[in-house]
C-alpha cells in the first residue's frame, strides 16, 4: 500500500531528528539546531524538540567552557615544556635539537591540545587564534626570561646597552611569532572544524 503525504512527512521528521541526534553526538551543534528547526517545521512534537534542544544547549555550553579554557591550558602546557628545555642551555641541546624542540615540538603539542578542545567548531579560525595565543605567550615568557637575563649580565656602555635591549625585543617578537604560527596551525589542524554552512 502506498504511503500518504502524512506518512512521508512523519518519516522525514523522524530522519531529521535522528540526524540531529547524530550531529549532537559528533559535536556539530549548529547542524543539530538546523535539523531541529526543520523537524519542528515538519510537525515534530514539542516534547521531542524541547528535550533534544535542551541537550544541544547543554552540550554547547560545556563545549564553550572547554574552548575558553583552552588558551590557558595550552599556555601552561607549553610553559612546562619550556621549563624542561631551560634545564640546559641551547648549546647544551645542540642547536638543531633546541630549534626542533623550541619551535616545533613544544608549540606543536600545545597547539594540538588546544585544537582538540575546539573540536566541533564550524571554522578553524578560532582554533588557530587560540592556539597561536598560547604559543606566543609561552615563547615570549621563555625568550624574555633568558634574553633579558643575558642582557642584564652583560657589562656594556649606554649605547651598547640600548642595542642589547632592542635586539632582545626583536628576538622576543620573532621567536614568539614563529612559535605562535606553529601552535596556531597545529590547533587548526586538530580542531576538525567544518566550513560555514555545512549542516549535513
Amino acid at each position: 500500500m502506498n504511503q500518504g503525504p502524512k506518512g512521508t512527512a512523519d518519516e522525514t521528521v523522524h530522519q531529521e531528528l535522528q540526524n540531529a541526534e547524530k550531529a549532537l553526538q559528533q559535536g556539530r551543534y549548529d547542524a543539530a539546531d538546523h535539523l531541529l528547526d526543520l523537524a519542528a517545521h515538519g510537525g515534530a512534537t514539542p516534547l521531542l524538540i524541547s528535550d533534544l534542544g535542551r541537550r544541544v544547549r547543554a552540550a554547547r555550553a560545556n563545549h564553550e567552557l572547554r574552548v575558553r579554557s583552552s588558551v590557558r591550558i595550552g599556555f601552561c602546557l607549553a610553559i612546562a615544556g619550556y621549563i624542561l628545555l631551560s634545564m640546559r642551555q641551547p648549546l647544551g641541546w645542540t642547536p638543531p635539537i633546541w630549534i626542533l624542540l623550541a619551535f616545533l615540538v613544544i608549540p606543536g603539542v600545545a597547539g594540538l591540545f588546544v585544537g582538540r578542545r575546539h573540536a566541533g567548531e564550524r571554522t578553524r579560525s578560532r582554533a588557530f587564534y587560540d592556539g597561536a595565543r598560547s604559543g606566543v605567550f609561552a615563547m615570549a615568557c621563555y625568550t624574555g626570561f633568558h634574553v633579558f637575563k643575558l642582557a642584564d649580565n652583560l657589562q656594556k656602555d649606554n649605547s651598547q646597552t640600548v642595542d642589547e635591549w632592542v635586539a632582545a625585543f626583536i628576538a622576543i617578537i620573532v621567536f614568539s611569532s614563529i612559535a605562535g604560527l606553529v601552535a596556531g596551525l597545529a590547533s587548526a589542524a586538530a580542531s576538525l572544524g567544518r566550513p560555514k554552512g555545512e549542516f549535513a
